[in-house]
């Protein structure tokens, strides 16, 4: 019997989509002998998810688009005991779970521990699974192929392939240098002892983490939320809350997720955004090369579902064929006849944001961040087939691997792509990454009921006062300057960098080695891979046997944040099981890469 030697460094999501599709293909090659090697220090399947985490910290994708398992996608028969999580949550939780459900995210963890089981259960006779519970922290070439892993408790397994699956690292291992007075998100429990009652804490940034950083001292100290009859939500505070002062660069509020989305990724035709549209070759630029598709495709998604809403589905189809027949710019002025009197729709400016602006004072830019909320809010409550806006708006996500095929490094020019990266990707990323509605509605509460505070306005400077240990936050955008003493600051954002050898000791050592080197600086720079996953060396070359997938790849690759999931988020079984072809290639040739019956 031939045998293939796999390890997986990383056992979360990802690390479990790559063992889901090794059972796969030794399913379908039972004349090889497959060893797994899985390698975490943690158990496997959760990753960060703690299956005790507090209940408070919500998913922000619904439960009904979620499945770890990839038979669904690649048209295979389940699992033994396979489920989606769906249909795991309500066998495990609650039979009335309806799919458009943000569970909590202690609830995914379980999830992900069943996966992990029901993966280990259906282990075919030629497969063996040895765990690791270690840190990686190292490999070496070996001199037939292959490589030999070094981990933290002094093993040396090796394997003829390795997947890098760590994901954000051992994030819960990073400390704050010994002047900084910002505190980590996460864990909760340390934020929690961190920051005092009654004290006055800044939380920089916006996004899913200052969410939860939010949720966690409000909701999670005891407050509670309330239904009023006018619709809205009221904030009954516990007495232990301190009083925060939320800010970002750009002081734009999070976007909420639809309640309910029509999940069109694979099912949509794009009009505009086809790579035959855009010129082959690299040096493209970002601005004159792909925004005007995206623009063009988000407002044709707005105006043709206000037909379809407004005249039925005739009046669509009618409009898409004559979209069809327009260059960008001109279907733009068309869909631009859509919008109602007093409407307002701006797809570039929401991709590629807005002029900076200036406000008179806190409490003008507090009503300014409040209405923008609250319409947002009131678009997600349609849902998405309802509102033309949150429709468009969802064709950022629809689009992704139309956005991913074409900001690769080897097609962007290299300034166009630091500017994505550092711009564009996080905007895209606020819109259709966003939290819940309910967020949306809480933020709006805790604002009115002044738990929450804006006004500091966008960008402040922050010093340190090395007298009293306060940090003092100074607005820079309103004309009436504002001054804020706070106690503490959250760095509510995840920014560590993919080879800090302190998080991410395997890619710190693939960095220093050569192996996977970092392009750009350590802050701001990303793993050299291709868009397979397969690190480019020092030298320029692929390196065979090696797959580092998710996301120490972002910026080499877009958007790896993500659950693997069908649909928009198959994407990380798809190159799993790319690897596992190639590994398959490598030692027997082409042949053996094939299923058995493949055309």
């Amino acid at each position: 019997m031939t045998r293939l030697a796999i390890a997986i460094v990383g056992a979360g999501p990802w690390g479990l989509a790559v063992l889901d599709r090794v059972i796969a293909r030794a399913r379908a090659h039972p004349a090889t002998r497959f060893d797994v090697v899985l390698v975490d220090p943690r158990e496997p399947g959760p990753g960060l998810h703690d299956p005790e985490q507090e209940p408070h910290l919500i998913l922000n994708t619904v439960a009904g688009q979620i499945d770890a398992f990839g038979a669904r996608h690649f048209g295979e028969p389940p699992l033994r005991g396979a489920l989606p999580f769906l249909d795991w949550a309500r066998r495990e939780i609650d039979p009335a779970i309806g799919a458009n459900v943000f569970l909590p995210r202690r609830h995914y963890g379980a999830y992900l521990r069943f996966v992990h089981e029901v993966l280990r259960d259906n282990l075919p006779a030629n497969t063996r699974l040895h765990r690791h519970r270690s840190v990686a922290i190292g490999l070496e070439p070996l001199p037939g192929g292959g490589f030999a892993l070094r981990l933290e408790d002094g093993e040396r397994p090796s394997a003829d392939h390795v997947f890098v699956c760590t994901g954000h690292g051992l994030a819960e291992r990073a400390a704050a240098e010994p002047d900084d007075a910002t505190i980590p998100p996460y864990p909760v429990a340390r934020l929690q002892e961190a920051v005092a009652p009654g004290t006055a804490v800044g939380v920089a940034g916006m996004g899913l983490v200052a969410v939860d950083v939010v949720a966690s001292l409000t909701e999670g100290r005891g407050g509670v939320f309330e239904e009023t009859p006018e619709g809205t939500l009221s904030y009954r505070p516990s007495g232990l809350e301190p009083t925060i002062f939320a800010f970002s660069r750009t002081g734009t509020p999070f976007a909420c997720r639809p309640s309910s989305t029509l999940d069109l990724a694979t099912i949509y035709t794009p009009i505009f955004c086809r790579s035959e549209a855009i010129a082959r070759g690299d040096g493209l630029d970002f601005d004159a090369d792909l925004l005007p598709l995206l623009t063009a495709e988000l407002w044709a998604a707005f105006a043709m579902r206000r037909a379809l809403l407004d005249l039925g589905e005739e009046a669509q189809a009618a409009l898409r064929a004559r979209f069809a027949r327009l260059s960008p710019a001109d279907a733009v002025d068309l869909a631009r006849e859509a919008l109602r009197p007093g409407e307002s729709f701006d797809p570039r400016a929401l991709i590629v944001g807005d002029r900076p602006r200036r406000y008179p004072h806190a409490t003008a830019f507090r009503e300014a961040f409040r209405m923008r909320l609250a319409y947002d809010v009131a678009e997600a409550r349609e849902g998405e087939a309802a509102s033309p806006y949150k429709h468009a708006v969802e064709m950022l996500r629809v689009l992704r691997d139309f956005i991913r095929d074409h900001v690769r490094p080897d097609r962007l020019a290299p300034a166009s792509h630091r500017r994505f990266f550092r711009t564009v990707a996080p905007r895209i990323s606020g819109l259709v990454v966003g939290p819940p509605l309910s967020r949306g509605r809480e933020w709006l509460a805790l604002i009115e009921a002044g738990i929450v505070r804006v006004d500091l306005g966008p960008a402040p400077e922050l010093s340190r006062d090395y007298d009293t240990g306060a940090v003092v936050a100074r607005s820079t955008a309103l004309d009436a300057p504002a001054t804020v003493q706070l106690d503490a600051v959250v760095r509510a954002r995840v920014d560590t960098a993919p080879t800090d050898p302190v998080v991410s000791p395997l890619c710190a050592q693939l960095h220093r080695s050569g192996l996977c080197p970092l392009n750009g600086g350590t802050a701001t720079g990303y793993l050299r891979v291709d868009s397979t996953g397969q690190p480019i060396d020092a030298t320029g070359l692929p390196v065979p046997g090696l797959s580092v997938l998710g996301v120490p790849t972002e910026g080499a690759t877009y958007f790896n944040h993500y659950l693997p999931s069908p649909r928009s988020r198959a994407r990380a079984f798809e190159t799993a099981d790319a690897a596992l072809a190639q590994a398959l290639s490598r030692q027997w040739g082409d042949e053996a890469a094939r299923y058995p019956g493949a055309a």
